[in-house]
């Protein structure tokens, strides 16, 4: 078969339409727009049904001109639709990747998928059949392509139709849904991560540096990170480096394909004081009034006003901010509410939508503490609202697991926990090293082994000053324990172990087993003695360590069979 028919041959099997077309038409229609000439990635994506192609991700530039993907859209008419792509989507094309009638994967620059674009339109019976008025992304078709594409037809109008597309994107489908929700979790699980494994002397870059390893462990496309620390209201990475006291805030967004979890969190390098703890309440008070407006049918400006509200009666509304916008393939996107941005506030007076998706953010730049924030998701459903990744929302420990303050979700709404493909992050260290440090006697040697896929470890640790060290294996999910046989020597009881997520000093005490399995009847006694325990993290993947003692002597068989279960924890 030879490069040119492979490059221009059709879809070998028809695929459904993954968009409404009688909505799009509706839209179109409203605009008095033809034809469709869509050239962004994120629009291309929505409407080839998630598809994007890998090879110019995020990149544009090739040779001297650029990736352009074309998608035409005749109104009315989807039989006429055409996909114009780069050269090498051929390969795409081969595994059927697009629903469009036809497609022309040849391009290597912008003026020749113009080129192809006006030819298609000329095919479709002549330009004179009803096609006068093309809308094109004005803000997404570089300067050559546009002067091209008007040179080429000079009898039709060239519109701008951003805003039907955004319309079209507006309310989101159940896939959708559940994308940004898997995002919204990941990104909130790696945040925590990052505060756990943070500490005095790590510089921001390195903060931020953690945070992507964390979030493309979990499937995410890291796409970027403000942070502060301390009382620097400076939110770019830099060689700053974090002290002891410090607050932490990390707002970040990562995708999943496409889709995008963006939110804020914040953290500390030691305790919270009570001016602190009343800080972070005063955001978190805001960003729950601007919750309970949402539902169906409700003004859009009403989040605004039930937030602006609290910050005209707080005695910090000098330093406070908040806004609300849409989220979903792109960040600020419909439905639009706010009226201080470069866009208007389309949405502030009109009705809310089930299936719309808002980010909601109270900004506090305290001249003396510092920058505390708080960014949440939350979808529209029929009568009320739900959060998405709504865990770690109060002041999360550096060097403990972190939870956080979790408020739970509208009554007139699902929990997030409902949410498939949800992960969270609990004293169970789902997706972070679990280490178990069992007391021995003797100085015995501390030992290890790593858990695959759970990041799970356990070992032994000695008596008495002895030590045990851990490292957390690779993998995703959520922690599990698993029995594991300790072999002691005779001498040797296991007289008690203490389990402390994040901390070697020790969180929960559990008493030994009154009867370890095995025994032959002799007692088992002793009393505590100091030991440490040691972790480390394998690159990119959360370790946590704690430490147990024990010294003693005990009558009966050297032989101890353990098992310790991990309990979820909301």
């Amino acid at each position: 078969m030879s490069t040119a028919s492979v490059m221009d041959r059709t879809p070998p099997k028809a695929k459904p339409i993954p968009f409404d077309t009688a909505r799009l038409d509706g839209l179109l229609e409203q605009a008095g727009i033809d034809a469709l000439l869509v050239t962004s990635k994120h629009n291309v994506q929505y409407l080839l049904g998630g598809y994007r192609f890998f090879f110019f991700d995020y990149m544009d530039a090739i040779g001297t001109s650029r990736y352009l993907p074309v998608l035409l859209y005749r109104r009315g008419r989807p039989q006429d639709a055409a996909y114009i792509g780069y050269r090498l989507e051929a390969y795409e094309n081969e595994l059927g990747k697009f629903w469009t009638p036809t497609v022309r994967a040849s391009t290597s620059g912008t003026m020749d998928a113009i080129a192809l674009a006006v030819e298609h339109l000329g095919g479709l019976g002549g330009l004179g059949a009803g096609i006068r008025r093309i809308g094109v992304e004005a803000s997404f078709l570089p300067a050559d392509a546009d002067a091209a594409l008007r040179k080429a037809l000079p009898g039709c109008e060239i519109v701008d139709a951003q805003f039907p597309l955004e319309r079209l994107r507006a309310r989101k489908t159940a896939a959708e849904l559940d994308l940004l929700r898997q995002a919204s979790d990941r990104v909130v699980e790696s945040m925590l991560a990052v505060f756990k494994h943070s500490a005095a002397g790590m510089t921001k870059v390195e903060l931020v540096d953690r945070l992507k390893r964390e979030e493309v462990g979990r499937g995410l496309t890291f796409e970027y990170c403000l942070v502060t620390a301390g009382n620097n209201l400076n939110r770019a990475p830099s060689e700053q480096r974090l002290q002891k006291g410090d607050i932490l805030s990390l707002d970040s967004g990562g995708n999943c394909r496409g889709y995008i979890g963006d939110l804020c969190r914040m953290g500390i390098l030691g305790e919270p004081d009570a001016e602190l703890e009343d800080l972070l309440g005063a955001v978190d008070r805001i960003q729950q009034a601007a919750r309970q407006p949402i539902r169906r049918g409700a003004r859009g400006g009403e989040i605004f006003a039930a937030a602006e509200a609290l910050i005209e009666a707080s005695p910090h509304r000098e330093y406070v901010d908040f806004i609300a916008h849409g989220m979903g393939l792109i960040s600020h996107e419909a439905p639009r509410l706010a009226r201080t941005r470069a866009y208007s506030g389309y949405d502030a007076d009109r009705a809310l939508e089930s299936n719309m998706v808002v980010s909601i953010e109270t900004t506090m730049k305290h001249p003396r503490r510092g920058f505390i924030k708080l960014e949440d998701t939350v979808a529209v459903t029929d009568d009320g609202w739900q959060a998405f990744g709504d865990s770690g929302r109060g002041w999360n420990r550096a060097g403990q697991s972190c939870g956080g303050r979790r408020r739970a979700d509208s009554p007139r709404a699902a929990s997030s926990d409902s949410g498939r493909g949800r992960r969270p992050v609990s004293t169970a260290a789902a997706a972070a090293g679990a280490c178990f440090f069992v007391g021995g006697a003797g100085g015995a040697a501390g030992f290890a082994a790593g858990a695959a896929l759970a990041g799970a470890a356990f070992g032994a640790a000695g008596a008495a000053g002895g030590s045990g060290s851990a490292c957390g294996a690779a993998g995703r999910g959520q922690a599990k324990s698993s029995a594991r046989p300790l072999v002691l020597g005779s001498g040797s009881p296991l007289t008690r172990m203490r389990l402390a997520l994040g901390s070697t000093t020790g969180a929960r005490t559990a008493p030994a087993p009154s009867k370890p399995s095995g025994a032959l009847g002799g007692a088992v006694s002793g009393t505590t003695g100091p030991a440490t325990g040691r972790a480390a993290g394998v690159p990119g993947r959360p370790a946590c360590g704690w430490g147990s003692s024990g010294a003693g002597s005990a009558i009966g068989a050297p032989r101890l069979s353990i098992t310790r279960r991990i309990s979820r924890s909301t």
